[in-house]
Formats: C-alpha cells, sequence, structure tokens
C-alpha cells in the first residue's frame, strides 16, 4: 500500500515538514522535540515572518570557509537570505537579492567592541556601519584559496613566531590570562590556538589528529600544548622545531583526509560522550522500571567516533559515549538533554526539600511525644515524692499558713524562713522559694527509704506545693497533670501520624508534578486528517470534512480516491466530506448516515437549527469540469448522475478523546479483536445491520427506523452491490476449524482496515501504555464506546469555554487514571477546540454532577499554553 493511502501515515507535505531551531551565536539544527515558544513573537521573528512566509528553501550554504550560513528563501528578485553568524555572540540578519539588509537580531553599535572570532572568522570592523538599508559585507569573508599553504616551511616559521602570534590571539589571551609565565627556559605553544587560523575544519578534528601524532612522540601528552627549549635570545631549538613540523604536517594530512571522507558521505553520524549519574529520584513515586534508570548527563557532542574516543580516555570507566544517526540528530539530543538536565536537578532540589520538610516534621513530632513522656515521668515522680513525704509536706503548710493567718507580709514571710534556715532548721531548709503569684512554695523532696544520714544534694527533687490544697490533695494535683499527658501523648501520635502522611502524599504529589509539568516531550507527528474536520465512524472508517472552500478542493483533489464516497449536503456552508475507504469492501450504511450528519452540521443548517438531508456519490461523478459557458468557484464541483440521498440528519455531535497506544498495546487489542471476529464469523448476529441503526434511533430520538430500512433497501438495488452481500454470504456460510487461504486473506484485510482503530482507543485498560491524546468530534451516534465523551448541540455558548467546560469534568471524572489526566492536560486549546462548531450547548450523564460541585478555579487545571 502507499504511504498516501494509509490513513495513520502523514501526506508528503507534512512529512516534509520540520522544526528548525537557530540560537545565534550556539548552533542550528532541525528537532523532534517540542521546544517552549513565546506567547508573541520579537520584532525581528514578525518581520521575518513577514518575508518569508510562503516561500520555499532554495538554498542554504556556507559562505567561503567561516562560520556563517547563508539560507536562501525564493528566487530571483522575490528572494530573501537569512545570514547566521555563528562566531563571538552571533547574529541573524535578513536581506533582499541583492543583500540589502532588511531586519538584523542583534544591533551591532559602531564602538562595540567584540572579541576575536575563533578560527579567525571575520567580522565588521568597529567603524563600519551595521545597519538596516546597507548591503552585508559578504566579501570580506574569507576563502579557502585565501589560506596559506601549511608545508613544513610555514610550520616551522609558525613555531618560531608562536609567542608573538598567540599573544595577538584575544581569546587565548583571555585563557591565560592569570596563568604565570615560565622560568624554566621553555616555550609554552599552544597548537590547536595557533593553528586553527589556517586551517578549514573545525578545532575538534585538529585536536584529535595534533594528539594522535604527537602523542607518539610524548606519551603523556592530554592536550595541545608543547614545550620547546629556548636560548637566552629566546630563539627556539631547531632539531625540536623540526622534529614537531613533521609531525604537525602528518598530522594535517590525516585531517584533511578524514574531512574529504566525511564530505563524501551522504549522512555523518553523531556522538555524545556522557557521564554516568545516580538517579536523584529513587525517592519519588515513580514506576519501578523508572527508579533502576540511572541519569546520564551530557558532557559534549562529537562529529567523529575518535574524537569521543579521546574524550572517554580522559575519564576511564565514568565516561561512555551514545551513537546518532546524523550530527543533527545529536546536537538535537543533546541540547534537549541539557534542558532534561536541569529539569533533574530543579527535581532533585525539590526532592532535597520536601525530605527536609518531613524530616523536620519527623523530628517535631518525636521531640513532642518525648516533652510528654518526660512531663509523665516527672508527675508520677513528684506525686509519689508527696506521698511519701506528706508529714513533712503537711508540717510546712501549717507554719505558712499560720504565717498568712496573722497577715504576716509575703517578704516577713520569706525572712523568716531564710533566719530559720540560717540557725539549721530541718524543715526550713526543705523549702527553696516560695511564688507569692501562684501562691505556692518550692520544697526538695526525697525518697525516706533510699536517703541516707548524709543528704547528697542529688537525690532531691524539688516540688511545687500549693498551699490552698492538702499534701495528697497536691499529689493528686500532680496524678491528675499526668493523666492529662498520658492522653495527649496518645493524641499527639494519632493526629501526627495523619498529618505525615498527608504533608508525605502531598509534597511526593507536588514533586511529581513538577517534574512532569517541566519535563520537555517528544513532538509527536501530526496525522493528516487533524488538518480538517474528521472522525471514526462506529465501523471504523475515517472520515473527513474540509473547513473552507480551498480545503474542500483539497480533499477532492488529493486524498479521494477511487473506492472512497463523496457525500455532501445541498446548503450553504456545507463541508465536503470524504469516507477514506481502503479497500474493495462497500461501505457500511451507518457509516454512510454519520458522515451525511456531519456534512449537515458543518454548514448554516447549525446556526439556523434546521435538520435536512444529505446525499452521496461515487468519486467519479465528481468533476471539476464546468459546463460551457460555466465557471465553477473554488470549492465547488459538478455532480454527473444520479445521487444517493440519505435519511433526515439530525444537529448532535458528540466531543471526546482518543489515546494513542504504544506498539505492545496495539498487537494485543488487534490479536483480541482478531478473534472477537473469527467467533462472530461462526456465530452471526440475526439482522445485525438493522441492530446498529436501531441503536442510533435510539440516541438522536429523532430519526425513523423506516427512513434507515429504506436507505438500506435502495442500496440493495443498486448496482455497485454496496449492502455488503459478499460479507454477509460468508457470515452465513459454515465455518470449518481450518480456513483455507481465501479466507486468511479476507482477514487479513480486515485487519489492515481497522489498524486506525487498533491503534487509537476510545477507552483504554489500565494495562494499555498511552503515549497521547487526540480529540475528536463527530456524529454522536460514532461516541457509543467512548470513556470520555459530551453530547453537543446548537446553543448559546463559545466553543472554546464549552471545550474548557468538558476538559474540566473529565478530569474530574473518578475513572480517569493519572496517565489519562497529565495527556489530557497536556493539549492545548486551540487543538482541543477547533474542531467544535461555534455556538453550541453541552450535555452528559454527570453533567449535573460536575455542575453542582462547583470545583474552584485552582482545581480544574486547564492546558498550559
Amino acid at each position: 500500500m502507499k504511504k498516501d493511502d494509509d490513513p495513520l501515515s502523514v501526506d508528503e507535505e507534512t512529512a516534509n515538514k520540520m522544526t528548525f531551531i537557530i540560537e545565534s551565536g550556539l548552533r542550528m539544527h532541525t528537532t523532534d522535540y517540542d521546544w517552549p515558544k513565546s506567547h508573541a513573537p520579537s520584532g525581528f521573528a514578525t518581520k521575518l515572518r513577514k518575508f518569508i512566509r510562503n516561500k520555499r528553501i532554495e538554498d542554504i550554504k556556507q559562505v567561503g570557509i567561516d562560520r556563517l550560513i547563508d539560507i536562501q528563501f525564493g528566487s530571483k528578485q522575490a528572494a530573501n537570505h537569512l545570514i547566521i553568524e555563528l562566531y563571538d555572540r552571533g547574529n541573524l540578519v535578513l536581506t533582499d537579492d541583492s543583500y540589502c539588509i532588511l531586519a538584523i537580531l542583534r544591533w551591532r553599535k559602531p564602538t562595540e567592541k567584540t572579541t576575536q572570532p575563533p578560527q579567525g572568522a571575520t567580522m565588521p570592523s568597529d567603524s563600519e556601519e551595521f545597519k538596516v538599508g546597507q548591503t552585508y559585507p559578504l566579501d570580506r569573508c574569507r576563502k579557502a584559496e585565501d589560506l596559506e599553504n601549511l608545508d613544513e616551511h610555514k610550520i616551522i616559521e609558525l613555531l618560531n613566531n608562536a609567542k608573538t602570534l598567540l599573544g595577538m590571539n584575544q581569546n587565548y589571551k583571555k585563557r591565560n590570562k592569570a596563568k604565570p609565565e615560565n622560568n624554566d627556559g621553555t616555550v609554552e605553544i599552544n597548537l590547536k590556538d595557533l593553528l586553527n587560523p589556517y586551517v578549514i575544519y573545525g578545532s575538534s578534528l585538529l585536536e584529535d589528529k595534533l594528539l594522535n601524532h604527537l602523542s607518539m612522540d610524548n606519551r603523556n601528552m592530554k592536550k595541545c600544548v608543547i614545550r620547546i627549549a629556548s636560548d637566552s635570545c629566546g630563539s627556539l631549538d631547531r632539531e625540536s622545531v623540526s622534529r614537531y613540523s613533521k609531525l604537525i604536517r602528518k598530522a594535517l594530512d590525516d585531517a584533511d583526509v578524514t574531512l574529504r571522507e566525511v564530505q563524501a558521505r551522504h549522512q555523518s553520524p553523531g556522538y555524545i560522550v556522557q557521564k554516568r549519574l545516580s538517579n536523584p529520584r529513587k525517592d519519588l513515586l515513580l514506576k519501578e522500571d523508572e527508579l533502576d534508570k540511572d541519569l546520564t548527563t551530557n558532557i559534549d557532542f562529537y562529529p567523529l567516533l575518535s574524537c569521543a574516543e579521546r574524550r572517554i580516555q580522559q575519564e576511564p570507566g565514568s565516561l561512555t559515549y551514545q551513537v546518532f544517526d546524523s550530527f543533527d540528530k545529536a546536537v538535537d539530543s543533546y541540547y534537549c538533554n541539557l534542558e532534561s538536565q536541569r529539569i533533574d536537578s530543579k527535581a532533585f532540589s525539590a526532592q532535597k526539600e520536601v525530605t527536609k520538610k518531613l524530616e523536620n516534621l519527623k523530628i517535631a513530632r518525636e521531640k513532642r511525644i518525648e516533652e510528654l513522656v518526660k512531663a509523665q515521668e516527672n508527675d508520677e515522680e513528684k506525686a509519689r515524692l508527696i506521698e511519701l513525704n506528706s508529714d513533712r509536706v503537711e508540717e510546712a503548710l501549717s507554719i505558712i499558713r499560720s504565717m498568712l493567718a496573722n497577715q504576716m507580709p509575703w517578704s516577713d514571710i520569706w525572712s523568716t524562713i531564710r533566719e530559720a534556715q540560717a540557725r539549721a532548721d530541718p524543715l526550713a531548709s526543705l523549702i527553696t522559694a516560695i511564688k507569692f503569684d501562684r501562691n505556692e512554695f518550692t520544697m526538695k523532696l526525697s525518697d525516706p527509704y533510699e536517703s541516707t544520714t548524709v543528704m547528697t544534694p542529688g537525690k532531691f527533687r524539688e516540688v511545687d506545693i500549693d498551699i490552698s490544697l492538702s499534701a495528697f490533695a497536691n499529689a493528686r494535683r500532680f496524678f491528675v497533670k499526668r493523666r492529662a499527658a498520658v492522653n495527649k501523648e496518645k493524641k499527639t501520635i494519632e493526629v501526627s501520624k495523619k498529618a505525615y502522611k498527608n504533608v508525605e502524599r502531598k509534597t511526593k504529589a507536588m514533586l511529581k508534578e513538577v517534574v512532569v509539568k517541566t519535563n520537555i516531550t517528544r513532538a509527536r507527528k501530526r496525522y493528516w486528517f487533524e488538518n480538517f474536520f474528521w472522525f471514526l465512524s462506529s465501523d471504523g472508517y475515517l472520515v473527513v470534512a474540509g473547513r473552507d472552500a480551498e480545503q474542500n478542493e483539497l480533499l477532492v483533489k488529493r486524498y479521494m480516491k477511487n473506492n472512497d464516497i463523496y457525500v455532501h449536503a445541498d446548503l450553504h456552508g456545507a463541508s465536503t466530506v470524504i469516507i477514506k475507504n481502503e479497500f474493495t469492501e462497500p461501505v457500511p450504511p451507518k457509516t454512510l448516515v454519520e458522515a451525511g450528519n456531519m456534512a449537515v452540521c458543518y454548514s448554516s443548517a447549525w446556526d439556523s437549527k434546521i435538520a435536512t438531508t444529505s446525499w452521496w456519490v461515487y468519486p467519479k461523478q465528481v468533476s471539476k469540469t464546468a459546463p460551457a459557458g460555466e465557471y465553477l468557484t473554488t470549492g465547488a464541483f459538478i455532480i454527473r448522475g444520479k445521487k444517493n440521498f440519505l435519511p433526515l440528519s439530525n444537529l448532535v455531535l458528540g466531543f471526546g478523546f482518543l489515546f494513542r497506544l504504544e506498539e505492545e498495546s496495539v498487537e494485543r487489542r488487534k490479536a483480541e479483536r482478531v478473534r472477537r471476529e473469527l467467533e462472530r464469523s461462526r456465530n452471526p448476529p440475526a439482522n445485525r445491520n438493522m441492530s446498529s441503526d436501531e441503536e442510533e434511533v435510539t440516541d438522536d430520538d429523532q430519526q425513523s427506523i423506516g427512513s434507515v430500512s429504506s436507505l438500506e433497501d435502495d442500496l440493495n438495488s443498486k448496482d455497485s452491490k454496496l449492502s455488503r452481500s459478499e460479507p454477509e454470504i460468508m457470515a452465513s456460510q459454515s465455518v470449518a476449524d481450518d480456513f483455507d487461504d481465501q479466507d486468511e486473506v479476507e482477514d487479513d484485510y480486515k485487519v489492515t482496515e481497522h489498524r486506525l482503530v487498533d491503534t487509537l482507543s476510545d477507552a483504554p485498560g489500565s494495562e494499555d501504555v498511552l503515549l497521547y491524546a487526540i480529540p475528536m468530534c463527530g456524529p454522536y451516534s460514532a461516541f457509543q464506546s467512548f470513556k470520555f465523551k459530551v453530547k453537543v448541540v446548537p446553543g448559546a455558548n463559545k466553543r472554546g469555554k464549552a471545550a474548557k467546560a468538558c476538559l474540566g469534568m473529565f478530569l474530574h471524572d473518578k475513572r480517569a487514571s493519572q496517565r489519562e489526566k497529565d495527556l489530557l492536560r497536556a493539549l492545548k486549546d486551540q487543538d482541543y477546540a477547533r474542531n467544535i462548531p461555534n455556538k453550541v450547548k453541552i450535555s452528559a450523564a454527570n453533567m449535573k454532577t460536575y455542575m453542582k460541585k462547583r470545583p474552584k478555579k485552582s482545581e480544574v487545571r486547564l492546558p498550559i499554553t
């Protein structure tokens, strides 16, 4: 089967589309990832769109041997050139066909100082005007024929003058600004910086070949730096210079050979050197297979395997490399993973913060419990000491109460006690303080059964005694405090456990959400039919309709094949509808009715709320040739022959989501469906066509069974044999256990016919692996088995608001898994609302329940644009 005939494949125009990323001064490559975009384009991007819109790329070339790329859009006088500077801080310059500057990304002022570009790249001087209206100075770019030939004599000359030449290199001076000079009588020469302005290839290839040949002379060499002895006058040793010049010449010859080999290839592979790291997400609530994966951080990317291997040799054991089919893919993966590494770093920081928060909560809980246990022990011990020393406590209470009865001031009471302590009174020596504000005094008590004649201060405990209570009442007061502490401990443990679990669940859920939201996802290839109105019929056929006259013209001229069906309605603004039939079997009547319903709904009948009929014809009856003297506008066609009218169409659409399955899930579903079809072929249901139409009548509540029956009778009478007589005869025959080759071929046709149904699931199971979600809008009868669906009828609401309400309802559906919710959130509002007609009203089985809940705006997660 041809690629254009496959509904799952992209068409030729879409397949050739690609995303091209240009970062000023750094990189340019195609990408397979969906990079974040700004909400509003910059001034330069706006002007770039204005000049290159609808123009094709005619040529991409390097200007001379500088890091300067010229991309030509259009041809002849309508051409525009986009010049990309990949040196210094970089720039993007848009010119016309004569290289007159139209727009500049980064303005360069005449007084702006710039560093010397690598590899001797040429830049406008400080005094040169570089602005709109001037001609871009392409004549100042270096060419290969302008380079001097690096023979041994020239290399010897460069080595002898290396100190002077490198001193003029601004980049070299910056890198070696803080490096002390050698005092050992040798001159240090960086060969890569010295030879770069005289070669046409990059520094990676030059460094690799130099190290490859210079390591023969010095096995410990890891950088392109050599040391040559010099005399008191600064002259270098001739023998060493001659030896190094021969090695350098061999390295340059080897580099030239490698460059010619790379240029002869149609596609050159790329290599990324990576370093393995421990997974910082192992504490997250992720899948088990993700926990076992170690993370890798990208070190650098190289166009040659030898360069990557040499980088690995610098850190053996910790580095490895990954191979890509092209250097373009390697650069794309490298920079995308740089963003992913930032995500990992962000997730790791968030994970550390969450762990610290949970640890602090755990420590605070343990500390609180420890304090309560300690308080229980202290209260119990104080109560026990009061009971054991009740006589002394009562005696002290009586003395202090008698003083208070005589209206003695508190200060005099304390002075009296201090005088008694000075006379070594045994009872007064036990009183350590009087707390006037609390009506208490403090006594030192000890266990009389453990005390000795010699009083040791370490065995005494200070106990607060309430003057208004007796000794045993004071003991009971401490026992009551102990019981309160015990109850508080139990409640603290219970509450802290719940609080800890809630905080742990919320913080880890928040952390996982941060990881998912900030991740860069690989951009999926859009199906060709997503540019149009489309849906999958109840029988698994792809139905496509045009959005405007241009798309109607495109559908008929490019996508309509001989086995397809053309459906239309005699209404203003009605869409051209094509039923894609990939095989020789006729299209079922239910699919025809659904396609006719689509043609009516996407017309003026939707706004006027008037139900009407539609019709269908074969592709051979559709012609663009107008009668003599007439003219057909864009999107208009002549129908030759009889039109086959369909039953009255109802203005009822459905809106829901399909999910793209992973390949293993596709194969499993395909095997299950083939088994069900074989079982159904052995036991065919009676009047299967009528029952399916009766289901549609039940849903729409306005279509008569007689109209569908008359449609089937009309289809059965046609010469095209549209009534699926061949499948019905096959179903009515007795099927043996062993099928012949003819039956196997027919089964293969059925499997291929339903490949779109196999890869896109309307009700995914828990074992299915989902890749992304696709919104679908079509006749409601095609949504019978959908997990997420609503009914759409003419109303007064805008489609964007209605689509967001549908999304919010789906996200709050208890049947939705976390993966399904993540995929729904990842959709953009312009993607899921564009196929819904304007002015609608939505309804669903659980719509009233959702509206009663009235979730807060913060709870309804709308897609991130």
